[in-house]
């Protein structure tokens, strides 16, 4: 049997901040999916507190990132809506408020994103 010599595998990926959201997808993919699933139940609450929609929807309308201010908002608004829809508590554990963005784009109501 004759032996054949194997060239070295590239172990990284040539756009490591593609491969880290990669991960990413993959690690929030379980939240999204609940989150699609209870859609019918969150946006109801979440347009009946006046003034969240527009806060969590600002760095989509606007590309502008939230203000310390408007993120208070949010986590106070959360902590009402976590009472009636408790997959929410996730985005009140430390380093929660970095999956907003998955809120919010399974709470948009729009087919496309704006340009």
């Amino acid at each position: 049997m004759a032996m054949t010599v194997r060239e070295p595998v590239e172990r990284r990926r040539k756009d490591p901040i593609r491969s880290w959201w990669d991960r990413a997808g993959v690690l929030t993919a379980p939240l999204r999916r609940n989150l699609i699933k209870q859609r019918d139940l969150i946006l109801p609450q979440v347009l009946a507190i006046q003034g969240m929609m527009q806060i969590l929807m600002k760095p989509r309308n606007t590309g502008l990132p939230w203000t310390p201010e408007e993120v208070r908002q949010i986590r106070r608004h959360l902590w009402t809506l976590a009472r009636f829809v408790p997959t929410l508590v996730v985005f009140l554990l430390p380093g929660g408020l970095l999956l907003l963005p998955i809120l919010a784009e399974v709470l948009d109501r729009r087919q496309t994103p704006r340009e």
